[in-house]
């Protein structure tokens, strides 16, 4: 400290006639200082710095880095005003072989982006700002809960969520990605503030982030570890409404030897495939669909209130704000606020659903060479939106939904789901 000192006052105070000697002089310093550091670290991990082999493999895997003694005025006075990043995405256990991390918040998160997120919050001087774009996983999914935690200690944060079609944020990357903007605590409370999920195509870009439109989720009554994806206040109130019922699809979840059971379709970009019976599939090689899974419920009109629920545009909805908007998962299932409620209407439009989604069904045969050739029933949802409808109506009346709350759900991206240039889909 006391040399780098001097060295400043060299620069800056005096002739610079001691310029060389004292800047030889802080170099040597901060070699001797990065030298013990880095034996400290080696120790931390278990090396024996004695084992010179032992201690060069490691220096050479890991190249420590002291961001006290590379940076030393900027850490000094509080860390970073001003950080921006795009970190790797890459899984921990791709590298784990060769390079370990030690003592982060976020080990379980288990991708370099949650460890990076974290060491530049760590070097972000408290007044100070980041920005950072990440996979939209980071606030979507369970597993980078500790990461959220760690932000909202810490942090308030601006979220803005893309998608990655028709257009990708970036051409190339087919990641569906967040925009995270990091700021001081206000009054030592955090806040967080979100967009929708947004789609773009290629001739929106130039205006994709002069529309944005953030809201504020301090309004929203649940203390969530997952960041919602929402942008307006109308979507602030059917989020309240959906979170105020005290019971989830997991409360209706039986044993595997019931004999009531759901079969749904694994993938989910724009419809969820929920069917009373399994879906046709002859193939070669195999028994059965990997594609599809199951639910096992209590009773039979579990079946007509899950199956319903899972086949509404609301589920569509509470799907793309609180999940990945990719990995169709029972975490996403099983946590969809629902109480048990009795529609005599219910059963009989669940089944006429049913009766249509085969109605409008096709038999298909492929070849793949794992599985040879397979004879599938392919279903096209969105030619029951009607029925999709009806559904809705109930489910709104059963939360309490307003007439506006209603038709906001019945049409949320409907200029995607029912859009051509999707169909292959």
């Amino acid at each position: 400290s006391e040399i780098y000192q001097t060295f400043k006052e060299v620069q800056t105070q005096s002739d610079g006639a001691n310029f060389a000697q004292t800047k030889q002089l802080l170099q040597q310093s901060l070699v001797s200082l990065n030298e013990e550091l880095n034996g400290y670290l080696a120790r931390e991990y278990g090396i024996d710095i004695k084992q010179k082999k032992e201690y060069q493999n490691w220096l050479n895997s890991h190249q420590p880095f002291h961001w006290f003694t590379e940076f030393y005025s900027i850490i000094n006075s509080g860390g970073f005003d001003v950080i921006i990043g795009n970190p790797p995405y890459v899984e921990y256990s791709q590298i784990s072989k060769t390079y370990k991390i030690n003592n982060y918040q976020t080990l379980d998160c288990n991708n370099l982006h949650a460890f990076c997120l974290e060491r530049a919050l760590e070097l972000k001087h408290k007044k100070g700002y980041l920005g950072f774009i990440i996979p939209l996983a980071i606030i979507s999914t369970p597993r980078m809960e500790s990461a959220v935690k760690l932000i909202k200690k810490i942090s308030s944060a601006y979220f803005s969520s893309y998608e990655c079609r028709p257009a990708k944020l970036f051409e190339g990357a087919d990641i569906r990605l967040t925009i995270a903007l990091f700021c001081p605590l206000k009054k030592h409370k955090s806040s967080f503030f979100s967009t929708s999920l947004i789609k773009f195509s290629s001739s929106e870009r130039a205006l994709l982030f002069q529309n944005l439109s953030y809201i504020n989720l301090d309004q929203i009554n649940i203390d969530f570890n997952l960041i919602p994806k929402i942008s307006s206040n109308l979507e602030v109130c059917i989020y309240n409404k959906l979170y105020s019922v005290n019971k989830k699809i997991s409360n209706f979840i039986a044993n595997y030897n019931s004999i009531y059971k759901l079969h749904y379709s694994y993938g989910f970009r724009y419809w969820a495939k929920v069917l009373n019976k399994p879906t046709f599939f002859e193939s070669e090689k195999a028994n059965k669909s990997t594609g599809e899974k199951e639910i096992f419920v209590i009773s039979e009109y579990d079946i007509f209130l899950i199956g319903s629920a899972l086949s509404s545009s609301l589920f569509y909805w509470y799907y793309v704000v609180t999940s990945d908007a990719h990995n169709f998962t029972k975490h996403i299932i099983y946590n969809f606020p629902i109480d048990k409620f009795k529609n005599k209407k219910l059963p009989d439009i669940f089944l006429k659903y049913q009766t249509d989604l085969e109605k409008n069904s096709l038999l298909k045969t492929a070849n793949y060479k794992s599985t040879g050739s397979i004879t599938y029933q392919e279903y096209y949802v969105k030619k029951s939106k009607s029925i999709i409808d009806e559904i809705d109506k109930i489910l709104a009346e059963h939360y309490g939904f307003s007439d506006e709350e209603l038709d906001f759900i019945i049409n949320y991206d409907l200029k995607y789901r029912m859009g051509k240039e999707l169909d292959e889909d």
